[in-house]
């Protein structure tokens, strides 16, 4: 009788584990977030390390810290800091023709007096580390004379454009998406190469400006596949030049924010996936 009490003690305990979320997220490639799943090529839950938990990529420089955030724990930026992967040959984000960006962000004001434009994800290009193949950037949007709270979100997409390529570039120095400084905001980005679509969404709604949505280019043609070529690094909280060529321009600046469950997926999501994605993420949520 004894032993029958202890096996199904041990059996109610093992099923406790497994239905634990958080044993769910450490098992599961997905950090059990059941969205997309098909079309996600890298997961950072950044829970005290920086390895990928979709393909077990792990970095080759770590010098930020790992704090409490959104679910668990954190990346946090600091001057001076950041995370450097170098991507393998096999690397499904050398050749992306369309990209699903979604993250965790806090991050601080900047101070007009301050000229860092901080940089807090970029997948490289062998050939050009300035903007590489995709990047995304925070600015400011008040002045000294007009100060504000409102961040600026800048993203640079690799397209292919009339004859060569250049960057996508989509802005926000107007505030429309209206990134608030010193609190979290869940953010997707999506170029959507079918459609030659570009969406923001923004703790759920879709924030995309009416005249940002289309791609076109000078002709008026859409732009249809990326044209990732050659991708060799990811970094987050630093512009590359700065760290892999030396680069000293005093405007590149250190991301100090925070970052939680990043996760990059090669297509782009439908609204219906990205709110349900948004939705997933909050049920997960620690803080």
């Amino acid at each position: 009788m004894k032993k029958i009490l202890l096996t199904i003690t041990a059996m109610a305990a093992m099923i406790v584990v497994a239905c634990n979320p958080e044993n769910q997220k450490k098992n599961d490639p997905a950090g059990g977030v059941d969205v997309g799943t098909d079309a996600l090529v890298a997961y950072f839950p950044f829970d005290g390390d920086a390895v990928c938990k979709k393909t077990a990529l792990t970095p080759k420089t770590a010098t930020v810290d790992f704090v409490a955030g959104r679910r668990n724990k954190c990346l946090q930026g600091k001057d001076g800091a950041y995370v450097l992967w170098e991507l393998p040959a096999d690397s499904p984000l050398k050749s992306m023709k369309a990209i699903t960006v979604s993250l965790w962000l806090k991050q601080a004001p900047i101070p007009a007096e301050e000229t860092p434009v901080p940089m807090f994800l970029e997948i490289g290009r062998a050939e050009d580390h300035f903007w590489g193949n995709f990047a995304i950037s925070i600015d400011r949007i008040g002045t000294k004379d007009e100060p504000s709270d409102l961040l600026a979100i800048k993203t640079a997409t690799r397209i292919p454009w009339e004859s060569a390529y250049g960057n996508l570039w989509k802005t926000d120095l107007e505030g429309k998406y209206g990134i608030t400084g010193n609190r979290w905001n869940h953010l997707i980005f999506i170029y959507d190469n079918s459609a030659s679509e570009y969406h923001v969404y923004l703790n759920g709604a879709d924030v995309t400006p009416e005249d940002a949505v289309k791609c076109n280019n000078a002709a008026g043609n859409p732009l249809g596949n990326l044209a990732i070529a050659d991708s060799d690094n990811l970094v987050v909280g630093a512009w590359l030049p700065k760290v892999l060529d030396g680069a000293q321009d005093e405007w590149m600046g250190w991301f100090k924010g925070q970052m939680d469950e990043l996760r990059i997926f090669d297509r782009a999501l439908s609204a219906t996936e990205a709110k349900a994605l948004y939705t997933a993420e909050v049920s997960a949520m620690t803080e």
